[in-house]
C-alpha cells in the first residue's frame, strides 16, 4: 500500500513536474537568437538564454528545484499517511498499552520536587528510558512515540499544581500529536504544481 502510494504520487506529480521543466527549457530556448546560438552547444545556450531572458530563466531553475520538492513532500506524505494508518488502527491495542507502560513511571515525578524549567527535561527523559525498556519490541511504533515525546508541548503545564495528573496529561498531549501531525496533505504538492504552471504561463508569454 505504502509502496502504491508512493508509486501514484510521483507518477502523477512528479510526471507533470518534469514534463513542466522540460517544456519550460523549450519556450525559453525557442526564441533564443539563432544566430548566435543556432549552432552552439548546450552551455553557449543556456548562457544567452540567462543573458537574453534572465527573469524566465531564474523562474525555470525554481522549476528545477520544484521537482526535488515534489519527491520529497511525496516521501514525506507516504510517511505520515503510514504514520496515520498505524495510529488509527493500532492505538488501542499497540500504541496505548505502550504508553501505559512508560508513563506509569511519571507518577515518581511528584509536582515540586523540582523547578518548572526544569520538569519538562526530566520527564522527557524518564519517558525516553522507559520507551527503550517497556517498547515491547515495536521498533517503528516505538520511533513513532519518541518522535512525538520530543515535540510535545509542556510548557503549559503546572508542575507545582499538587492535583496535577501528569500521566494523564502526558498521553492526551502524544495522542493529540500522534493524531494531528500525522494527518497526511497534499497541500504542499499542489502548491508546486501551481507555482510551475504560472511559471511556466510566464516563459511562455513574457519575453524576460
Amino acid at each position: 500500500m505504502v509502496t502504491g502510494t508512493w508509486l501514484k504520487l510521483n507518477l502523477f506529480f512528479g510526471s507533470i513536474s518534469v514534463i513542466s521543466v522540460f517544456l519550460g527549457l523549450f519556450f525559453l530556448l525557442k526564441d533564443i537568437d539563432s544566430g548566435h546560438s543556432g549552432h552552439a552547444s548546450a552551455a553557449p545556450a543556456l548562457i544567452l538564454m540567462f543573458i537574453q531572458k534572465p527573469v524566465g530563466s531564474i523562474l525555470w531553475l525554481l522549476m528545477l528545484l520544484c521537482v526535488y520538492l515534489v519527491f520529497l513532500f511525496s516521501g514525506k506524505y507516504v510517511i505520515a499517511k503510514l504514520i496515520n494508518r498505524i495510529v488509527h488502527d493500532k492505538s488501542e491495542t499497540i500504541i496505548i498499552p505502550i504508553l501505559d507502560k512508560i508513563i506509569s513511571g511519571t507518577k515518581t515525578l511528584q509536582p515540586g520536587v523540582v523547578r518548572k524549567g526544569i520538569d519538562a527535561a526530566v520527564v522527557r527523559m524518564q519517558l525516553s528510558k522507559q520507551l527503550k525498556s517497556e517498547g515491547g519490541g515495536h521498533k517503528l511504533i516505538n520511533r513513532i512515540i519518541h518522535f512525538a515525546l520530543k515535540r510535545i508541548a509542556l510548557d503549559d503545564v503546572d508542575f507545582a499544581d499538587p492535583a496535577l495528573k501528569l500521566d494523564v496529561v502526558i498521553k492526551n498531549k502524544i495522542m493529540q500529536f500522534l493524531k494531528d501531525s500525522s494527518d497526511p496533505d497534499k497541500t504542499s504538492l499542489w502548491c508546486i504544481l501551481g507555482f510551475q504552471c504560472l511559471a511556466l504561463l510566464f516563459i511562455y508569454f513574457f519575453p524576460y
